[in-house]
C-alpha cells in the first residue's frame, strides 16, 4: 500500500508542488532579506523553512523505504542521489 502511495500520481503531484512552492518562498525570502540586511529573518520565515525541510525528509524517507537501495540505482538515480545530499 504504501509502495503504490509513494509511486503513485498524487505523491508525486505533491512533491512538484513542494518544490514550486519553496522555490517562491525562496525568492520572495530572498528578496525580504535584501530589503532589509540590518534586521534578522523573522521567526515566521524560519518556521516555513523549516515545514518544507521536513517534507523533504519526509520524501526521502519514504522513497528509501519503498525503494531501499534501488533508490540509486534506477532510472532516476541522478535526482535520487541529489535529493539525497
Amino acid at each position: 500500500v504504501l509502495a503504490d502511495f509513494v509511486r503513485g500520481r498524487f505523491f508525486s503531484t505533491l512533491c512538484v508542488a513542494c518544490i514550486l512552492l519553496n522555490s517562491f518562498f525562496i525568492a520572495r525570502a530572498t528578496d525580504a532579506e535584501i530589503r532589509s540586511l540590518q534586521s534578522q529573518t523573522s521567526d515566521e520565515m524560519l518556521y516555513i523553512e523549516v515545514v518544507f525541510m521536513v517534507f523533504y525528509v519526509i520524501e526521502l524517507f519514504l522513497k528509501l523505504l519503498v525503494h531501499r537501495l534501488y533508490f540509486f540505482c534506477n532510472s532516476d538515480m541522478g535526482w535520487n542521489t541529489f535529493d539525497a545530499v
